[in-house]
């Protein structure tokens, strides 16, 4: 397992972070140590903490090369009209629009 390229931590300067994946719809505010644990999530995480972060998708079992045509699935099945639109407007002073979807 590995962390899912479109997952992403923005930390909330408390101890705490926000966890975001938007293909996969899904946020979370943690604790900063369970975000971080993403980063190497076979060495460090909970057997509780490792299946929810699977189960949502900020972990992976998908190869990179897996991962992306996922995506590029998921994409074209919003152009073709299959799936409903959804627009997620993250604001945050450390947004440099990276992200392989933006």
């Amino acid at each position: 397992m590995r962390m899912s390229t479109y997952t992403r931590i923005v930390d909330l300067h408390n101890d705490e972070s926000l966890v975001i994946n938007i293909p996969r719809r899904v946020a979370d505010v943690l604790p900063t140590s369970f975000a971080l644990q993403l980063h190497a999530p076979e060495a460090t995480m909970d057997t509780q903490w490792h299946d929810y972060a699977a189960a949502v998708g900020y972990i992976t079992a998908q190869s990179l090369e897996e991962e992306i045509r996922w995506f590029a699935d998921l994409v074209a099945s919003l152009k073709a009209g299959i799936e409903p639109v959804n627009v997620m407007a993250v604001t945050t002073n450390t947004c440099n629009f990276a992200c392989s979807y933006c």
